[in-house]
């Protein structure tokens, strides 16, 4: 066996074909098509990334849900062939070449408008667009192929000639087949053409009566077609006419074609990145179908590809079970055990189809972070090979078949093989299987090998470029479940099996007895090893799954707590919003008896109705903004952390309380005067309270002039109370000195009625109109404690 005989019949154990016809029928195309099934396998990495990226970003076209304007288009290389002889191409042919120029057209458009496909705008920049040759094309010819009777003023003039020439000679005849001296000679009152001259049906026993050229006879005999002496002249005129036609058409031709000539190798050119196209976009489809992703490359001989499914099963339809296959790159030797059935020639198959699909720029059926090495030789023996017209039996095509890998394999060629050294003795089997294994581990192959040989197993375990693997059985029901586990050989079941299929109890018992003490041993620690890793691997994915579940509840604790810790917030937001509310709502019960206080200028009523107001202010606060947390006024020292309550601010108190009119309060860096209705003391931890002559004071910036004034006009008399003390605490908690109070004219109501609460305010010490500059009597400037 050759090295070309080897490589084919690879090709033929991994059913390659079958790949390539499945990619072929993604294409829309006969180049594309025809290049998918020779589909190209490149060596050197740099090249199959390339390919891979291509078929990644075509993938991703197709994924955005766009409509890539790939269309059928016909192989023109026989057209462009006669085209470049000088050859005249038919109107169906230049239509070919307009459809492939339009598509050519589109599909380089469409690339070149997505910015993310930057490997596919590099493969379409070598089409050159042809449009003049389309514009005259599309010109001439119709989409159905034939010339257009407008596609030059000649031909125009001509075609309209010939048709009212031909209606007129029609018109001749009409009369002629109509008129009582035909009536009793014509087989039927019709004409009909015969060699594109104009003729009558006329019986043949009357053909002497009339005077003429006879073109046809009918098939029974009974009729002669001639054409009379009078349209001999009118059918001459028509004919010249329509030569005329023929040769304008024919010259139309010749130029269209010389367009073609002339630009052939262009449209060659043109034609070669297309069906690139067409098989990038076959590859792209297929991609989708399998699932597909592209994989890193490495030339390590490192395999790691997760969730690998056999593409062949995909494809067809056929449940795959996905298995994690890491094959490290010092490994040489791989041996895979298990029952029959169990999974190991389809991995074996597997592995051969990805080394090849993806030196041909095809994604694999696998998980996202896969890992392939790059094999440049790929060998296999897989199945039963037995030639009779070689006079070879299973053994010896086997036997064949691994000389020639060892005449022709190099240090990393792939070497898969199934069922090593079988059909033979089975201790000088194993005993050859070995040697054959030990010696391509010196020649550097990377060789996958199934067996049953019990010394392979060991072999396997012995490290030194070795490595077990082996498929998992369901114990209870003997059936495969084509997982595949690395590290631990596997028993291949075979009495176990026998006796699911039928064979009587007494036999397995015999054969069990049978069995050789060594094999019985290996097989019950290869169990117990097979059970272990099992029950491993379950307290593992438990443990997995139980820590996931722990993540998942403190996760979930903590945005439960962050919940909670907003939604306390809220809840203080709207307590203090309830507040104002309150207090706004106290403010207007007690309106009636300040205006009457007013009135009454006793200052016995006055500090009565301020204290009265305090008390209120001081008792819905308490009842709605209160809580467990919070420190009496009367137990507050200097030191403690408080808060004032209307505006929801901590800060650290200055001054103990000694019933004060007004209490100075550490804000920040500020230094504040609060009234004591509105301050709540905050419990702390224990050793938190601040010494007084501890606190630095700062002095704040500057706060902007638009700060210091507020805009009431337009507003009602308690709407404007409400606000302004809204804006003294704040201008009090700033640092700022002097406020506005911009009021307008008006009636001068709210005037009086803001001038008399300020009267009131604890924050005032003291207020006048402004002056001329400052808005005059519009406007009430604030002097604040």
């Amino acid at each position: 066996m050759d090295k070309e005989q080897l490589s084919l019949k690879a090709r033929v154990d991994l059913e390659w074909d079958k790949i390539l016809d499945l990619l072929a029928a993604q294409a829309v195309s006969v180049p594309g098509s025809s290049l998918c099934k020779n589909l190209r396998l490149f060596s050197e990495i740099d090249d199959i990334e390339l390919k891979l990226e291509e078929t990644s970003e075509m993938a991703g076209l197709l994924a955005e849900g766009g409509d890539l304007p790939l269309s059928p288009f016909p192989d023109l290389v026989s057209v462009l062939n006669s085209a470049e002889k000088g050859g005249i191409l038919e109107p169906g042919d230049l239509m070919g070449i307009s459809v492939f120029l339009g598509v050519t057209s589109n599909v380089k458009r469409y690339i070149c408008r997505h910015e993310t496909v930057p490997v596919l705008h590099a493969v379409v920049s070598g089409i050159e667009e042809l449009r003049e040759i389309k514009e005259k094309i599309d010109g001439a010819v119709d989409s159905g192929g034939n010339i257009k009777e407008d596609a030059t003023p000649g031909l125009k003039l001509l075609m309209r000639k010939t048709k009212e020439f031909k209606m007129r000679t029609r018109e001749r005849l009409k009369g002629m087949i109509h008129s009582p001296e035909y009536a009793e000679i014509l087989q039927e009152p019709f004409f009909a053409e015969r060699e594109n001259r104009y003729v009558i049906p006329v019986k043949v026993e009357f053909k002497s009566r009339v005077e003429g050229i006879i073109h046809d006879l009918s098939a029974s005999g009974a009729t002669v077609f001639i054409e009379p002496k009078e349209l001999v002249e009118m059918n001459n005129k028509l004919k010249m006419l329509e030569l005329e036609v023929e040769d304008e058409i024919r010259n139309i031709l010749i130029a269209l074609s010389n367009m073609v000539s002339s630009s052939h190798q262009i449209i060659r050119n043109n034609l070669l990145v297309m069906a690139e196209i067409d098989c990038i976009y076959a590859r792209a489809r297929l991609s989708r179908i399998l699932e597909g992703r592209g994989v890193k490359l490495n030339n390590k001989g490192i395999i790691n590809i997760k969730g690998a499914r056999h593409p062949l099963m995909v494809l067809t339809g056929k449940e795959a079970v996905p298995n994690d296959i890491l094959i490290p790159g010092d490994t040489k030797i791989l041996i895979i055990s298990g029952p029959n059935s169990g999974g190991k020639t389809v991995l074996l198959k597997a592995l051969g189809l990805f080394a090849m699909m993806v030196r041909g720029g095809l994604h694999l059926p696998c998980g996202e972070g896969s890992e392939m090495a790059l094999f440049q030789e790929i060998y296999t023996d897989i199945g039963d090979d037995q030639d009779i017209r070689m006079g070879l039996s299973s053994f010896s095509a086997h036997i064949s078949t691994i000389a020639s890998i060892f005449r022709y394999g190099t240090p990393g060629s792939l070497v898969l093989l199934d069922e090593i050294a079988i059909s033979t003795d089975p201790s000088e089997g194993a005993a050859f299987a070995e040697a054959v294994l030990l010696t391509m581990r010196e020649r550097g192959f990377k060789v996958i090998v199934t067996t049953h040989y019990n010394s392979l197993k060991t072999l396997g375990h012995s490290g030194q470029g070795f490595c077990n693997a082996s498929f998992d059985l369901d114990l209870k029901t003997l059936s495969p479940t084509y997982n595949l586990i690395f590290g631990i050989p596997g028993r291949s079941f075979a009495i176990d099996i026998a006796g699911r299929f039928g064979i009587e109890r007494g036999i397995i018992e015999l054969a069990l007895e049978r069995l050789g003490r060594n094999d019985l041993s290996l097989d019950l620690l290869l169990s117990e090893l097979n059970e272990k890793k099992r029950s491993y691997e379950e307290d593992s994915k438990r443990a997995k799954e139980l820590r996931l579940e722990a993540e998942h509840f403190t996760e979930e604790q903590r945005e439960i707590t962050s919940r909670l810790k907003e939604s306390e917030k809220d809840i203080r937001k709207k307590m203090r919003a309830e507040t104002n509310r309150e207090i706004s709502k106290a403010r207007q019960e007690i309106s009636a008896i300040i205006d009457g206080l007013m009135k009454d200028r006793r200052k016995e009523r006055a500090d009565s109705a301020k204290r009265l107001l305090t008390e209120i202010e001081t008792g819905i606060s308490n009842h709605i903004t209160g809580s467990g947390d919070c420190i009496p006024l009367k137990d507050l020292k200097a030191g403690d952390h408080v808060e004032i309550k209307d505006l929801g601010i901590e800060g650290v108190l200055l001054d103990d309380y000694q019933e004060k009119r007004m209490i100075r309060v550490k804000v920040h860096d500020s230094e504040i005067k609060v009234n004591p209705a509105l301050i709540q003391g905050l419990k702390q931890p224990a050793g938190q309270r601040i010494k007084p002559e501890s606190i630095v004071r700062e002095r704040r910036p500057p706060i902007p002039a638009e700060a210091s004034a507020l805009d009431l006009r337009g507003k009602s008399g308690e709407e404007s109370i409400v606000e302004i003390d809204r804006f003294l605490d704040n201008a009090i908690l700033s640092g700022i000195k002097e406020v506005s109070l911009i009021h307008g004219h008006g009636t001068g109501r709210l005037k009086k009625r803001i001038r008399e609460h300020l009267k009131e305010s604890p924050y005032v010490l003291n207020y006048r109109p402004g002056d001329i500059h400052e808005g005059g009597d519009g406007v009430t400037v604030v002097e604040l404690q």
